[in-house]
């Protein structure tokens, strides 16, 4: 079978093969589609646009038909007299709200041969003159172990590094066996300890899920996601360094888009909020979007007040029996950053790797690459 491919350089012009796209994510609905889903990228546009500029590689069956979709963004980067223009999937820098699981999406049905065709004529689409100039590649949240070689394939002189893990917990088995076979013992004595503690000192104690947020709900979670991190100042940083460290509701224009994820949510009757709360004051909470069967744990907080009574575990403990009861889904992901909260309470983790490299030509840019890298070495070395 024959394959051809076309450039796009908008979310706006995807639209018009929906059915299509939509066909693609249905075929991989257990592999974390959520973060590709059209109204989804649609409504992180405005934060998408600030940091980079979208542009999408479909590729056609030689009936028409659309197998893959490569959807990446071109992030410039100016380095004093330099500047990068850095080829990536799109949504790399944010954060918890985008796609923490990043790479090429294709019809599940493709066999490996035809795999490797989709991604030559992605290797041809990228060199297009009609696509947008790049000359760094950085491709980070990768998971699906099977396009690693074909990855490698298309950037040869690429480099393949572990990076993080994304954490989960199976809901399936009930809270009785997560908290016997999945928690080590002294966390078991930790975590009964600290339900003692809010019995005994805490009058009213409510755990609760809603699937709806109140204009006062929304600003209680903002409060307190904003009061765990107020000792940091990052009121000179950019969006995209506020999006990386996951201070959500700290930039008017994320926080404008978090309230649009929301509704968009409540409208599909996929939001989840977990809350915890002490004597009426809100203790933590778990914002999460349920996509087939898995549920996104997207943003978290809680009020280091409480930290003594580890709410953010009992609020897991609870979200596990919640779900378990009403057997709607398999999973719960809590995404990345393997904080000690989810290194200690999820024992299911699957590693992510990062991919960098260069696309320089000329002696010009061939000087840039060694500045470039020099940068970042230096920068390890600071961190």
């Amino acid at each position: 079978m024959k394959y051809y491919y076309k450039i796009i350089g908008s979310i706006k012009e995807l639209y018009r093969y929906k059915p299509e796209y939509n066909n693609i994510l249905n075929s991989i609905q257990n592999q974390n589609s959520l973060f590709y889903e059209l109204e989804y990228l649609e409504i992180l546009m405005p934060l998408i646009n600030t940091i980079s500029r979208e542009v999408f590689v479909l590729v056609f069956s030689e009936n028409s038909k659309i197998v893959a979709i490569a959807p990446f963004e071109i992030k410039h980067r100016t380095k004093i007299f330099f500047k990068s223009k850095i080829l990536r999937f799109i949504g790399t820098e944010l954060g918890l709200l985008s796609s923490c699981y990043g790479g090429v999406i294709m019809l599940s049905s493709l066999a490996s041969f035809e795999r490797e065709k989709v991604f030559s004529l992605i290797k041809h689409a990228i060199h297009d003159s009609s696509f947008p100039e790049w000359n760094e590649y950085s491709f980070e949240n990768l998971y699906h172990l099977s396009y690693f070689e074909e990855l490698k394939n298309v950037f040869a002189k690429g480099k393949l590094t572990s990076s993080t893990k994304t954490y989960s917990v199976d809901v399936t088995k009930g809270i009785d066996s997560y908290f016997k076979n999945d928690l080590s013992k002294s966390l078991r004595s930790q975590l009964r300890r600290a339900k003692k503690k809010l019995e005994l000192d805490y009058k009213n104690v409510e755990f609760a899920c809603l699937t709806d947020l109140t204009s006062d709900n929304f600003l209680e979670m903002s409060k307190l996601h904003n009061n765990r991190q107020e000792k940091k100042d990052i009121k000179e940083q950019g969006i995209a360094d506020i999006l990386q460290r996951h201070f959500i509701f700290k930039h008017p224009l994320s926080k404008k888009v978090f309230k649009e994820l929301t509704s968009w949510a409540e409208s599909q009757s996929i939001l989840r909020c977990f809350l915890l709360r002490v004597d009426g004051k809100l203790a933590c909470f778990i914002y999460c979007i349920k996509h087939y069967k898995k549920l996104h744990a997207i943003v978290m907080a809680i009020d280091v007040e409480y930290s003594k009574i580890t709410p953010a575990k009992l609020l897991t403990l609870f979200a596990i029996e919640y779900e378990y009861k009403r057997s709607e889904i398999t999973h719960i992901d809590f995404l990345s950053d393997g904080n000690l909260f989810k290194k200690q309470m999820l024992k299911s983790k699957m590693e992510r790797f990062t991919c960098r490299g260069k696309n320089y030509k000329g002696l010009k840019n061939a000087i840039m690459w060694s500045y470039s890298q020099c940068l970042r070495f230096l920068m390890q070395l600071k961190s």
